[in-house]
This record gives C-alpha cells, sequence and structure tokens, in this order.
C-alpha cells in the first residue's frame, strides 16, 4: 500500500501485485497518540486478514518510526479494481480511536 500510494501521488503507474491468483494489498497502520478506546474492524471487498498490535486500553506515545504500528493488514481481492478500491478506502481509514 505504501508504494501505490507513492506511485499515485506521483502520478506514476501502479503495479498489480498477484499472488495464487489474488490482487492483494499489504499495509500498516501508524499508532495515535493517546489511550485505545476501540479498535475499528474496516469493511473491505476482499478478505481481509489483520494483525493486532495494540488492544482496547493501551496507553500510546507519539509515532517515532515505521515500527510504531497499531495493526497489519492484508487484503486479498479477485480482481484489480475491488484491490484498488479497497486501496482508496483504507488509505483513510481510522484503524484505532483514541482519546487524550
Amino acid at each position: 500500500m505504501l508504494n501505490a500510494d507513492l506511485n499515485i501521488q506521483l502520478n506514476l503507474p501502479v503495479d498489480q501485485p498477484i499472488h495464487n491468483g489474488k490482487y492483494v494489498i499489504r499495509g500498516i497502520f501508524p499508532i495515535t497518540k493517546g489511550k485505545v478506546e476501540k479498535v475499528n474492524i474496516p469493511s473491505t471487498i476482499g478478505k481481509a486478514d489483520i494483525q493486532w498490535k495494540v488492544q482496547q486500553g493501551d496507553i500510546l506515545n507519539n509515532c517515532r518510526s515505521l515500527r510504531d504500528i497499531s495493526a497489519k493488514i492484508m487484503v486479498s481481492n479477485d480482481n484489480y479494481s475491488s484491490a484498488y478500491k479497497d486501496f482508496k478506502y483504507l488509505s483513510n481509514f481510522g484503524i484505532i480511536s483514541v482519546c487524550g
């Protein structure tokens, strides 16, 4: 997702990653400073596999590097159009809600 987003921002072609006949996107979600009130489950078109790195009640500091993540995600779709829609949706999705 990071490479695809960079290519989109630079108006460059986006690679179409294919794995086992599926179009796959992967990404990470950064942490947000505060206390985790809720983890939010995205509604993707494709099948999503989420690996959570935080849970409700955790106290998080500022994000300082790519290691400071709240979740990893991999979504597989049957076609490029659905994968792209999931990519755009996830690019603006708040995976966690925090307070404070």
